[in-house]
């Protein structure tokens, strides 16, 4: 594991690929499923800098070795990959649906959900508080305001 990270250090992202799934395949031959989904975090960038689809298969793989187990930080870290990978994959319903399950898992070991933010409006349109109308009726004069300067934004009324 540790040469794959070296060859992702130094930009080498295909011999990289073949390091961590070589690594992957030792831990998970020895039963540390752990250690293979923390190895697939890494795994999944290089991939995605590769232009593969295997990242987003990896976010998935390494929550299905973990999720039957515990609540660990392994888990979260796997969950915070299907997050990202699923965002940035076009698919942001299920990034949501894995950020859900992230802080569940936080909350499962025991870290607490905090939000610092200087101004009135920094926790605004979360997605894990109660909707503010306030915040929509902000947001929704914001988009009349844009459209007039592009009017092929469109407004989409719930």
């Amino acid at each position: 594991a540790l040469a794959g990270q070296i060859a992702l250090q130094e930009g080498r992202f295909e011999e990289a690929a073949e390091r961590l799934e070589q690594a992957i395949s030792v831990f998970k031959e020895h039963g540390d499923v752990r250690a293979a989904s923390r190895t697939m975090v890494p795994l999944a960038y290089v991939y995605e800098s590769l232009g593969s689809a295997r990242g987003l298969a990896l976010a998935d793989e390494a929550v299905e070795l973990l999720e039957g187990g515990p609540s660990c930080v392994e888990l979260l870290d796997a969950l915070s990959l299907a997050v990202a990978t699923r965002t940035i994959g076009g698919d942001p319903r299920a990034g949501i649906d894995a950020s859900e399950r992230a802080f569940a898992v936080a909350g499962e070991l025991g870290i607490e959900r905090r939000v610092y933010t200087a101004g009135g409006s920094k926790g605004s349109l979360d997605p894990f508080r109660p909707e503010n109308p306030d915040d929509v009726a902000r947001l929704t004069a914001l988009q009349r305001e844009y459209k007039v300067v592009r009017p092929e934004f469109q407004i989409r009324d719930r």
